[in-house]
């Protein structure tokens, strides 16, 4: 696999003017003295980005950062400059040669100790001529493309893909390095003016204006259009670019990425073939560059077709008279579809529009600018409070504007928790409960619909055996009517709402335990037994009285125990003086003794689920002094007469039975 095969290729040689026509020798030696001098403006197109030398002498690079490359070394007047794959390299006005970026290979090691007339670098290394005429190459050394040949004053050498090309000041024509397809082999008996290594072939131009390309022609990079008369030609990736004396500029070879579609209707003073791109400046000082503006690998979304700004040449830089030219700032951007006041939304989406060609920094905030990327900007996770969001662009020409800005205020969205109010659905519903005084505080706008979820809690005041109620009917409303199930647990509710700030939830504290309850209570009837066998003959009703155990929520079979019993009150108006009676406590009958008589009788239900009990009473019923209570009266007195025999028993018999009056 070839070098090109495993890295994007870049090829990238200063652009030389020769004179075509001159046949002297001399011109070469003059050409490495003069070339881009300070005032003459020059554009060299990389692999990824591109860099130049304004008029001014002003070093600029264009194109993605990642590795400083385009991080020209400041405080310097530049001669030159040429491009590499992720690196660059360049000599100034005073001879230092310098380079920076990616130092893999030790290619952007310079010698030290030398004052330089030219550098050229390619992806693995890099050569430069002294002002000596001395030859250097550093950098990856694998086929001895560092190796130049000694013995030579060299007027200039180029860095190509695995071998190096120059030429002396007596213009000859040398390559070295790798000769796959012939690369290195340059054509005999020509003079030449300039010779551009490329990635797997070469070009150069003779002294009498000649174009010749030798090596590999698999896309026709070696096919120089005929009938020309060439200033310079460069060899690129797999295409090459050229200058006539005429200012006619041309490229031919691969063109997927349209970089050989050289801009019509110009005047060109020189052409620079990149890898998949190519740059020029015009006569009048226009800089352009064409082709590829992106590559996978380094675009800054690591997507395919994104751009990466090497075809961004700097406006009113290379231009004759344009030094200063443009220092003044843009308007602000114009701002567009931003929040403003108070919302809720902690989400933002902000448009920016400016000059065509700028780019736009932004911060939110006390943060610092960072490119913004595509308009609209999107702002997630804003948490309350101000917030400010600020937009700059910067022109072609490198001037900033001030900052336009948008400020609003993201307000948080609370809760109210519910409280629970039992026995809420009254005599109808006594066991329902209900949650009140639930919702959300902080809203701005129409408040979302809560949704409700009732929970089981079976460990007394312990939140973390709360189940959530599913699939029962009600479970999703305000009211829950407890259940047989819910008896001897708590229960908790759950109010959500989905709004702009995610899933508000607000919990009510826990219940009391939910206990049984009377839905009807004991009721006392009269003379009803169907077994009693002495039915009072007269209208009056039998005094034996019978109760119903009234009727329960909450009575699980198996669980629930119902206890009775009957009371007796010396009070009809005082519940108080009620007492349990000794006699059938547990019996739904009840037959009063001559002792009841004038009394009230009541009766006590009590249930018990899951230790939570619930009492039930019936209403007063009076107990009447009738004939089967006088005979049993009477029965008493005689008995206890005939046993005792004595006055104080019958007085104390009489005194029983007066206070049954009916008697």
């Amino acid at each position: 696999m070839t070098p090109t095969q495993d890295l994007p290729r870049h090829f990238q040689t200063l652009t030389r003017f020769a004179c075509a026509m001159i046949a002297s020798v001399a011109f070469a030696v003059s050409f490495a003295a003069t070339d881009a001098q300070a005032g003459t403006p020059m554009i060299a197109a990389g692999t990824m980005l591109s860099c130049g030398v304004t008029v001014s002498g002003e070093g600029l690079c264009w194109g993605p950062n990642t590795f400083d490359q385009t991080n020209v070394p400041t405080g310097k007047t530049w001669k030159s400059i040429s491009a590499g794959n992720v690196h660059a390299c360049g000599v100034s006005t005073s001879g230092e040669g310098l380079c920076w970026g990616d130092g893999g290979f030790s290619r952007t090691t310079v010698p030290s100790g030398k004052t330089w007339a030219s550098i050229d670098t390619y992806i693995y290394h890099s050569c430069g001529v002294t002002s000596s005429g001395e030859g250097l190459c550093w950098g990856k050394h694998d086929v001895s493309q560092t190796s130049v040949p000694t013995g030579k004053t060299w007027a200039s050498i180029t860095a190509g893909d695995s071998h190096s090309c120059g030429v002396t000041t007596i213009g000859e024509g040398l390559c070295w390095g790798s000769n796959n397809s012939g690369r290195a082999t340059v054509p005999g008996s020509k003079t030449w003016a300039s010779i551009s290594a490329g990635s797997e072939h070469s070009c150069g131009v003779t002294t009498s204006g000649d174009g010749l390309c030798w090596g590999a022609n698999s896309w026709g990079q070696t096919t120089v259009p005929t009938g020309k008369t060439w200033s310079s030609i460069e060899a690129g990736a797999y295409h090459s670019c050229g200058v006539t004396t005429s200012g006619e500029g041309l490229c031919w070879g691969m063109n997927n990425d349209q970089q050989t579609d050289v801009p019509t209707g110009k005047t060109w003073s020189s052409i620079s073939a990149g890898y998949d791109h190519s740059c020029g400046l015009t006569a009048n000082g226009e800089g352009l560059c064409w082709g590829n503006d992106g590559w996978q690998a380094y675009c800054y979304s690591y997507s395919y077709g994104c751009t990466d700004g090497r075809l961004v040449v700097p406006v009113g830089k290379f231009a004759a008279g344009s030094v200063g030219a443009d220092t003044t700032a843009p308007d602000a951007p114009v701002l567009s579809g931003a929040p403003s006041g108070t919302v809720n939304d902690v989400t933002a989406s902000v448009g920016f529009t400016g000059e065509a060609d700028a780019t736009f920094s932004c911060k939110l905030d006390s943060g610092s600018y960072a490119a913004c990327g595509s308009s609209p900007k999107s702002l997630t996770a804003l948490s309350a409070g101000s917030h400010t969001f600020y937009v700059t662009q910067t022109d072609v020409a490198g001037n900033e504007s001030i900052a336009a800005s948008v400020t609003w205020t993201v307000q948080s969205i609370g809760t109210t928790s519910p409280t629970l109010q039992t026995g809420a659905g009254g005599v109808a519903k006594p066991n329902e409960i209900k949650g009140e005084g639930y919702g959300l505080t902080g809203v701005i706008g129409t408040e979302p619909t809560p949704v409700f979820q009732w929970q089981r809690c079976t460990t007394l005041n312990d939140a973390a055996s709360c189940a959530a109620l599913t699939g029962v009917a009600g479970s999703t409303g305000a009211w829950w009517g407890t259940r047989d199930a819910d008896i001897g647990y708590q229960l908790r509710l759950s109010v959500g709402w989905t709004t702009v700030q995610g899933v508000k939830n607000a919990l009510s504290a826990l219940s009391g335990l939910v206990a049984p309850s009377v839905t009807a209570a004991p009721e006392i009837t009269f003379g009803t037994n169907p077994y009693s066998r002495r039915l009072d003959p007269s209208p009056v009703k039998d005094v034996r009285q019978r109760s119903s155990f009234g009727t329960w929520a909450g009575y699980i079979a198996g669980v629930s125990t119902v206890s009775f019993e009957w009371q007796t009150c010396t009070n009809g108006a005082d519940t108080s003086t009620c007492s349990a009676s000794t006699t059938s406590r547990n019996h739904p009958w009840y037959t009063p003794t001559a002792n009841d008589a004038g009394k009230y009788l009541r009766t006590k239900a009590t249930i018990t689920t899951r230790g939570q009990t619930a009492i039930g009473y019936s209403s007063l019923s009076y107990i009447r002094a009738t004939r089967p209570l006088c005979r049993q009266a009477t029965a008493t007195r005689k008995t206890k007469a005939r046993a005792t025999g004595t006055r104080q028993h019958k007085a104390h018999t009489t005194a029983r039975i007066r206070a049954h009056a009916a008697c």
